[in-house]
């Protein structure tokens, strides 16, 4: 699964996370994910990974979520 700025904002919403919310739960920075859903950087391959992770963790299905956005 490569997680996108746009499904990481998605998840968020839907599961009423705040980006400051996702960073605590990936632990990561606050900045990590801020930029990323802008759009201003990748994260290294780690912590991508920790944020997909925490987002399945919380009963997100990424895959058909990813689905949805390309109908």
């Amino acid at each position: 699964m490569n997680l996108t700025p746009e499904l990481s904002r998605a998840s968020r919403a839907y599961l009423g996370w705040s980006q400051e919310l996702l960073a605590e739960k990936a632990e990561v920075g606050v900045s990590t994910v801020r930029d990323f859903e802008r759009g201003v950087r990748v994260p290294i391959k780690q912590n991508l990974l920790a944020l997909e992770r925490s987002l399945s963790q919380a009963g997100v299905n990424l895959e058909l979520l990813q689905k949805a956005f390309k109908k």
